[in-house]
């Protein structure tokens, strides 16, 4: 029996408020920061724990 992968191409959008996850247009999942001043940059310079939106991915 021939077993086929499915794998999900996933668009994910970082804003000022969290992060939020698209599959073509139609919003599957959003990800709000608890502090978004801070979240925010630690996003961005690579810091952040994403545990959650990771074990989604």
């Amino acid at each position: 029996v021939d077993k086929m992968s499915l794998f999900m191409m996933y668009s994910t959008i970082l804003t000022e408020l969290g992060i939020t996850v698209f599959d073509n247009q139609k919003c599957v999942k959003t990800f709000p920061f608890e502090n978004p001043a801070e979240e925010y940059v630690l996003v961005k310079k690579g810091q952040a724990k994403l545990a959650e939106i990771g074990k989604f991915l």
